[in-house]
């Protein structure tokens, strides 16, 4: 009995505190679910992109997909550069070839 008025003593003390009630927990099941539709190809990006600008979602999932979609577009640019120095050493390997 007395931890549930300290929690909900808590409760309403953060509540006060920061001005506004605190999102929903992510449970296990949910994080599993993100994470099996992110496995689908083309699904992943979509829905990605739905999360990150969902005003009115849940904000750990919408941080979650601005982070994920920052480090795809850091893979991309990776793989550019790397794709752009493999050719580049490439053609400086083939320019001095003699048939």
């Amino acid at each position: 009995m007395n931890e549930r008025n300290y929690d909900s003593d808590q409760q309403s003390r953060r509540i006060y505190e920061t001005g506004r009630e605190e999102a929903p927990v992510i449970t296990l099941g949910e994080w599993i679910g993100i994470f099996f539709l992110l496995m689908l190809p083309i699904v992943n990006l979509v829905l990605l992109f739905i999360w990150a600008v969902d005003a009115q979602g849940n904000p750990t999932r919408r941080n979650f997909a601005r982070a994920y979609l920052i480090f795809i577009g850091i893979g991309i640019l990776f793989a550019v550069l790397l794709m752009g120095m493999m050719a580049g050493l490439v053609m400086r390997l083939t320019e001095h070839m003699v048939y």
